[in-house]
């Protein structure tokens, strides 16, 4: 199996902290059950831009690691893994969960087929400005921004209009670099800095 990536907002997958007993604080005494949560953002079968904004994985590869999650663990859903939260039922002693975020066109079009052939089942995460149409998240919308404008333009971009828009904050000093390379820490520094000055510290949308 590939080594799943730590990506959690332009690739996939990210694996989370294994569920137990002790995080659970219900489960059944003396139960070692643990679940690997894996997380999942892009699907897709168009030419993948990792090196602009957008990653992802194919359906091949997509494939691939249930191929290599399905070969380690036993597989399960949200409903046995909440009973077994609250004491109710068991766990193999180890199962992954699959998640889904950001509510996108892909997950339907292209994992859902993949994970009824297989007879598996995830959790899909829908933002409610999705479903309210309160336009694009702004994570999309600076992947999109990447990988059309590719960074150093897309900087000198959004740097221009601060300077006419904003002369009145320096914004670039308010950036809290440290922090911005702890939250995007598989990004290089400069485009981890960009990302956290718009998703953390400009009190603009995107």
């Amino acid at each position: 199996m590939e080594a799943p990536k730590a990506t959690p907002d332009h690739s996939a997958p990210h694996a989370g902290p294994p569920a137990s007993e002790n995080s659970a604080g219900s489960a059944g005494q003396g139960d070692d059950s643990r679940c690997l949560a894996v997380m999942y953002h892009y699907v897709h079968d168009r030419e993948p831009m990792i090196s602009h904004g957008v990653g992802g994985l194919t359906p091949k590869q997509f494939n691939r690691q249930l191929d290599g999650l399905c070969g380690v663990m036993e597989p399960t859903d949200w409903p046995s893994l909440y009973a077994w939260t609250q004491g109710r039922g068991n766990l193999p002693r180890r199962c992954f969960l699959l998640t889904f975020d950001d509510g996108l066109a892909d997950h339907a079009r292209f994992v859902l087929p993949i994970l009824q052939e297989r007879g598996l089942r995830g959790v899909f995460f829908v933002p409610a400005s999705i479903l309210t149409g309160q336009g694009m998240l702004s994570a999309h919308a600076i992947h999109l921004l990447l990988s059309t404008l590719g960074e150093e333009r897309f900087r000198e971009e959004l740097y221009g209009y601060l300077n006419d828009h904003a002369r009145d904050a320096d914004w670039l000093a308010a950036l809290d670099r440290e922090a911005a390379e702890r939250t995007y820490h598989y990004e290089s520094p400069s485009r981890a800095h960009l990302k956290y000055l718009l998703t953390m510290t400009l009190p603009i949308d995107v």
